[in-house]
């Protein structure tokens, strides 16, 4: 674009225009479906591709170009122009950027790397873009970063929980005001407007309709959030919850993140488990523990206070929200899909035919400062209601206490349980002759998850004695 140096002008950009009598445009049909397909990472599905496309088939550009698809969305590795510009802005803009990802750009070339792409049997030799083999370490840095940045910025827990608060005040808003089916750029202040306002003749749509018209799509930027604020003030209207919002947002009280469940390679049950089932699990936890609570020897009362054992957990007090960040290619390492020149020696061949340039290999030794894991998965559930943190926050706690339990019991681990054959006899034959009467000594208070009282007598059923057990080898 012209704006950023050479190009044509945005304003004419794609358009037909008459030239010096003639009609003309600056693309053709195939630069279209060119861009489309560079946008979209791959050959168009069917229903977006000309007619006679294969499956695979690049329409765009010639198989001798193909490397200029890995530019804007590299289909290969993921290291490509997007990422590069999105980490410098977000690096400069939270001060966390401490590396030259412009080196990617500078260093770069074209060369040939056999590679088995996604839905491909077996691997094949693409025209992609390489870098020397001095770029391994960086690259690793670089894929890192996104990882990082996810935690530190974009999904992290004060980030998210404003995210879910300004989602309930969009919502909230979208049943009290409208949007005027006109751009009403000679006053802004018209826009949005009431729902109850009939004094204009043009047609009103609701704010969340706004993407079926590009006209109005244009005009839902951050403006509309202090838009929304200033009319909900000076309204006389009984607006409710969205009230509450605005007000708890200018204030600065946000929803809060009270619990975290870290997930690990083998809790694939629960993480394919919707957020809604999570929740509806958590509302069946609370009232367990309302039948439990009266039990002797529960636990419960001594850890809710007055007004907590009052107060009942609703669906519409929190949020269950799943949480996946990598390092942009799931579980895999994204440097292991980068390919790499490492004699220095082919470099006289890069500016070659195309089926004469040099055959760049995969990595080789793994990078000291590469991660374990690449795939990071937690549950957080966020809090509505500041008077229902604590309360959640227990029940939660609850919920993944008895659920490791659930496991454990559901998949035994055999070795474990021959070790402490003998020992749990011995432990079980301890705890029937203190239920008769013997005094309780510290330790074993510990163990069945009460409070100590070493002059007090108490009797344990076989239930809790089971229970004792299994929390007993959960602690071994």
């Amino acid at each position: 674009l012209k704006q950023i140096g050479g190009g044509i002008d945005s304003k004419q950009f794609g358009t037909v225009y008459e030239w010096n009598g003639k009609i003309d445009t600056p693309f053709t049909s195939r630069d279209w479906v060119f861009i489309k397909e560079a946008i979209y990472g791959g050959a168009l599905p069917k229903s977006h591709a000309p007619s006679g496309q294969g499956q695979s088939d690049f329409v765009g550009r010639p198989r001798e170009k193909e490397f200029l698809y890995d530019i804007v969305n590299n289909r290969h590795n993921g290291l490509d122009v997007d990422k590069i510009d999105y980490f410098e802005r977000d690096g400069r803009a939270s001060k966390t950027n401490e590396s030259n990802n412009l080196k990617f750009l500078t260093d770069s070339f074209v060369g040939r790397g056999r590679y088995q792409g996604i839905g491909i049997d077996e691997e094949q030799e693409f025209l992609m873009i390489c870098y020397p083999h001095k770029m391994i370490s960086p690259a690793n840095q670089f894929f890192q970063t996104r990882k990082r940045n996810h935690e530190a910025i974009y999904t992290h827990k004060k980030t998210k929980a404003a995210e879910l608060q300004m989602v309930d005040l969009l919502l909230e808003a979208d049943k009290h005001f409208s949007m005027l089916m006109s751009t009403q750029l000679d006053d802004p202040s018209a826009f949005p407007v009431p729902s109850s306002f009939d004094d204009f003749c043009y047609e009103m749509l609701p704010i969340s309709r706004a993407w079926m018209h590009p006209n109005l799509f244009l005009r839902t930027d951050d403006t509309i959030v202090s838009l929304i604020e200033n009319m909900a003030i000076s309204s006389g209207n009984p607006l409710g919850r969205l009230r509450r919002l605005i007000n708890d947002r200018r204030m600065h009280r946000m929803y809060k993140s009270v619990f975290e469940v870290e997930l690990g390679e083998l809790d694939d049950d629960l993480w394919g488990q919707s957020e809604d089932v999570i929740a509806n699990e958590l509302m069946l936890e609370q009232t367990l523990a309302q039948s439990m609570r009266g039990h002797k020897g529960s636990g419960d009362e001594g850890q809710l206070n007055g007004d907590q054992k009052q107060q009942v957990l609703t669906r519409a007090d929190f949020i269950v929200d799943k949480r996946e960040i990598h390092c942009g290619r799931k579980a895999q390492n994204p440097v292991a899909q980068m390919r790499f020149l490492k004699n220095k020696a082919d470099k006289v061949s890069l500016h070659g035919s195309p089926d004469k340039l040099p055959l760049c290999g995969e990595l080789e030794t793994v990078p000291l400062d590469t991660p374990r894991s690449f795939l990071r998965r937690t549950i957080r559930f966020f809090s509505r209601e500041p008077s229902k943190h604590e309360l959640l926050s227990h029940i939660c706690h609850s919920w993944s206490t008895h659920r490791e339990d659930r496991e454990e019991a559901a998949n035994p681990n055999t070795e474990m349980k021959l070790f402490f054959d003998e020992e749990e006899e011995s432990f079980r034959s301890e705890l029937q002759s203190q239920s008769q009467g013997q005094i309780l000594t510290q330790d074993v208070a510990a163990d069945l998850d009460s409070s100590p009282a070493p002059s007090r007598k108490r009797s344990y059923s076989e239930e809790s004695i089971n229970g004792a057990l299994a929390r007993r080898k959960l602690y071994k």
